[in-house]
C-alpha cells in the first residue's frame, strides 16, 4: 500500500515494489526535510522517523537535484542505514 503525498509511479522501482506487495511511502525532499526539522525543534525526531521507517520502501522524490549540507546529509544517511 502506498502512502504519502503522491501516487506511486508505475514504471519505477517504487511502483514495482508496490505491485509486488511491499509497503512504500512517497514524499518529496522539501516536504520530508521540513517535517524532520519541525520534529527536531520539538525534540521528537526519533519518534517522527518511525513514520518514514515503518514501510519497507521510502521514496524521497527530488533527492538528487540539489546538494545537501552537512546536517541534511547526516539525517539522510541515518535514514538509509536504519
Amino acid at each position: 500500500m502506498a502512502r504519502g503525498g503522491q501516487d506511486a509511479p508505475q514504471r519505477t522501482p517504487g511502483g514495482a515494489a508496490i505491485q509486488a506487495g511491499f509497503d512504500a511511502y512517497f514524499i518529496n525532499r522539501t516536504t520530508w526535510w521540513r517535517d524532520l526539522m519541525r520534529a527536531t525543534r520539538k525534540n521528537r525526531l526519533h519518534r517522527r522517523m518511525r513514520v518514514y521507517l515503518v514501510p519497507k520502501l521510502l521514496v524521497i522524490d527530488e533527492m538528487g537535484y540539489l546538494p545537501l549540507d552537512g546536517k541534511r546529509s547526516t539525517v539522510t544517511v541515518w535514514t538509509a542505514v536504519i
